[in-house]
């Protein structure tokens, strides 16, 4: 198969996008999927259309130049591209394998921090997975089998073998080690830098550690900027002057300008989560339920004003 057939199958440009291309192929699955497509030859549609995903993400080669070079192991069967794209990644706790993969496994591990500790720095006790079990060599995952449930064991499906498992009757899926520390975890004190956003990843004895930011009751963050809310009151934000704010290092002194608005936005430069990033503060004013002596105040103002000549005015 040519890259111009492949795009032509997946209906999309030759200039498309991986994206593009795979929500073409996401699209066209669910609907030439061997379940549910009822034609004779649905297997054999379902397969050209892997087969064009495949040379359509390599446009230079042809599928069988590709097969040739990688090797038949490398490539997925028709029934795992579905459970790749459609199905949960995990299913009673054990997470099916691809084929073509090798059976490495992700071993991030995520630690949550406050919004106070990415912002300040500090250190953690992380459980990493061991690297010492001879089951799993460190992966804290090993490879199992099961009966095919599509062919029921058998190989074939109908009069041809089951694409599922490519005639063998076994499925292999990955489960979690079972014999390994990597349960219990072992313990490996962390230091983390200040001023981390969250997603960010350090690499620690063959693991990743990934930051998961914790919600804040009272700040909000964009990347390295935060946000909140200063409360005024009516006075407050008509005068202006010194405010003590809560920012994540800590109460800081903000001079508030005069005449601020329901809404207006402060900016304190520095006070996000790096050099660059800055804390902003949205202005809420808390109006007094009586407001009736405000008025009068500033109804005799304005009179005066009115009343004032243009040289006492200046």
């Amino acid at each position: 198969m040519t890259g111009s057939e492949a795009f032509e199958i997946l209906g999309v440009a030759s200039t498309a996008t991986p994206e593009e291309i795979k929500k073409a192929f996401r699209q066209k699955a669910r609907k030439l999927h061997p379940d549910v497509n009822k034609e004779a030859n649905a297997e054999e549609q379902f397969k050209n259309l892997n087969e064009a995903y495949s040379v359509a993400n390599n446009p230079g080669d042809t599928f069988e130049e590709m097969f040739s070079r990688q090797g038949a192991s490398n490539f997925y069967n028709v029934e795992d591209v579905f459970r790749q794209f459609f199905d949960s990644p995990e299913e009673d706790g054990e997470q099916r394998v691809r084929f073509w993969s090798n059976t490495s496994t992700n071993r991030t591990v995520f630690v949550t921090l406050t919004l106070e500790e990415a912002a300040t720095g500090c250190t953690k006790e992380v459980s990493l997975p061991s690297t010492n079990c001879p089951a799993c060599k460190g992966k804290g995952q090993v490879l199992k089998e099961q009966q095919c449930r599509r062919c029921s064991g058998s190989g074939t499906h109908g009069q041809t073998r089951c694409m599922a498992c490519s005639g063998g009757g076994k499925i292999l899926y990955q489960s979690r080690c079972g014999s390994c520390i990597h349960q219990k975890g072992q313990k490996t004190s962390v230091t983390f830098p200040p001023n981390i956003t969250d997603g960010w990843r350090m690499q620690i004895n063959g693991s990743m550690v990934a930051v998961k930011l914790r919600p804040h009751s009272e700040f909000k963050t964009d990347g390295v900027n935060i946000f909140s809310s200063c409360e005024l009151s009516l006075l407050d934000a008509l005068k202006g002057g010194p405010r003590k704010v809560n920012t994540v290092y800590g109460e800081k002194t903000m001079r508030i300008p005069p005449g601020r608005h329901h809404g207006d936005e402060i900016v304190a430069p520095g006070l996000g989560l790096s050099n660059q990033g800055k804390h902003v503060f949205k202005v809420t004013i808390n109006y007094p339920e009586d407001l009736s002596k405000v008025i009068e105040v500033l109804e005799v103002l304005e009179a005066q004003e009115m009343q004032e000549t243009p040289e006492e005015k200046e």
